[in-house]
C-alpha cells in the first residue's frame, strides 16, 4: 500500500510497520519496530514533543489519534505527514492496540504554498495597476472640487465622485493588506496571560454597563508559541467586532482550555440575527456590516478577515458556528511547542 500501515500496543510498543516506511523515510521497518522512541527520533524537534504527549494520551487510554506533523528523511529532507490511528478492542472492551496509518502529504504542502505565492504575485501587480489611475482621478476630482464655488450645481457630482473614488481607496488598502506577507515575532507566551489582557482592553474601550465580557480561564499545561501582541490584538478585534454585532449590549463569554495537543481559546455571543450566509462569509472582506450598532466602529472592518490569515499563520485553527437561538462561537486551537 502507499502509505505507512503500524500497529502499536498500549505500552507504546510498535509490533508491525510496514515496508512502505522505508520509501517514505528512507528507514527499515525493523529500525523502527519497538518502543515509540525510535520513531519520534525521526520526527521534526520542533514537532516531537507534542507528538509524544498527544501520542502516549491515545495509546494508554485507548483514544483515536490524529495529528499532522513534519519527519526528517535519512537524507535530511522535510517531510510532511498525516498521522491516524483507531483503538482496536477485544470482546470484552479491552483496549488491545492501535491500528494506524501515515500519509505523506509533502507534495500537497508544496503546490499549496506555490499556489498561494502565484495568488500573492497577481493580486499585487494588480493592486499597483489599479493604485496608478485611481490616484489620478482621485488627485484631479479633489482640484476640481476646491475650483467650484460653494452654490455651483456641479459641487454635488464632484462630491459624489470624490466619496466613491475614497472608497476605492479604502477597498485597495485593504487588498495589499492582504497580501502583503505577514512576519510573526514568536516566543514562549502564557496564553492565559494574552486573553486577559485583551478582555482587559475590551472593558476598559466598552465600560457600558448594558456590555459585559465573561471571562473564564481553564489551566493551560504547556507553552505556546505566539506573537503575543499580534495574537492579543487578534482578540480584541474580534471581541469589539462582536461588540457592534450585539447591538453594542449583552455578554460575550471567553474560555481557555486545553483539548488534547491543541489549547483553545472560545468567544461566545448572542446577536439579534445572524442568517446562515453570515456565518459562512463571516471571515470575508468586504461584506461585513453592523446593521444592528448604534455607531459604527472606528476601525477598519478588515481587522476581522486578517483575524483568520494571522491565526493560520501561527498553526492554529479558527471555526465560527451559529445556534439556533443566534449564539455564535468562535473557537481557536493553537498548537503546543
Amino acid at each position: 500500500m502507499p502509505l505507512i500501515v503500524y500497529l502499536v500496543m498500549p505500552d507504546g510498543m510498535a509490533i508491525f510497520l510496514n515496508r512502505f516506511v522505508e520509501q517514505t523515510i528512507g528507514i527499515a521497518p525493523r529500525e523502527l519496530t519497538g518502543h515509540r522512541e525510535l520513531w519520534a527520533e525521526h520526527i521534526h524537534p520542533n514537532d516531537r514533543a507534542r507528538f509524544l504527549d498527544h501520542f502516549d494520551e491515545c495509546s494508554t487510554q485507548g483514544k483515536e489519534f490524529f495529528a499532522e506533523y513534519r519527519m526528517i528523511h535519512k537524507d535530511g529532507r522535510v517531510l510532511y505527514v498525516i498521522d491516524h490511528a483507531i483503538p482496536v478492542f477485544d470482546d470484552n472492551n479491552e483496549f488491545v492496540r492501535l491500528d494506524g496509518i501515515v500519509v505523506d502529504v509533502t507534495a500537497r504542502r508544496i503546490m499549496q504554498a506555490e499556489e498561494l505565492q502565484t495568488l500573492s504575485e497577481i493580486s499585487a501587480r494588480l493592486a499597483h495597476e489599479i493604485r496608478n489611475p485611481l490616484t489620478s482621478v482621485g488627485g484631479l476630482t479633489r482640484r476640481l472640487l476646491k475650483s467650484f464655488d460653494p452654490s455651483d450645481p456641479r459641487r454635488e457630482k464632484a462630491e459624489l465622485v470624490v466619496e466613491e473614488v475614497e472608497r476605492l481607496e479604502k477597498i485597495l488598502k485593504m487588498m495589499t493588506a492582504y497580501i502583503e506577507p505577514k512576519s510573526l515575532r514568536l516566543r514562549s507566551c502564557d496564553l492565559n496571560t494574552v486573553v486577559n489582557n485583551a478582555v482587559e482592553t475590551i472593558r476598559s474601550k466598552f465600560p457600558d454597563e448594558a456590555f459585559a465580557v465573561k471571562l473564564r480561564l481553564g489551566p493551560i499545561l504547556g507553552k505556546i508559541k505566539l506573537d503575543c501582541d499580534l495574537f492579543e490584538k487578534v482578540l480584541t478585534n474580534l471581541m469589539e467586532n462582536a461588540f457592534f454585532r450585539m447591538k453594542e449590549k449583552g455578554e460575550i463569554q471567553v474560555a481557555t482550555h486545553k483539548n488534547g495537543e491543541y489549547a483553545k481559546v472560545t468567544l461566545a455571543y448572542k446577536v439579534p440575527y445572524m442568517a446562515d450566509d453570515d456565518i459562512d462569509h463571516f471571515f470575508y472582506p468586504f461584506v461585513v456590516d453592523y446593521p444592528f450598532a448604534k455607531d459604527k466602529p472606528d476601525t477598519d472592518i478588515m481587522d476581522v478577515p486578517m483575524c483568520k490569515v494571522i491565526i493560520h499563520k501561527h498553526g492554529g485553527i479558527i471555526n465560527v458556528s451559529k445556534e439556533n437561538n443566534n449564539v455564535v462561537t468562535i473557537t481557536i486551537s493553537l498548537p503546543f511547542e
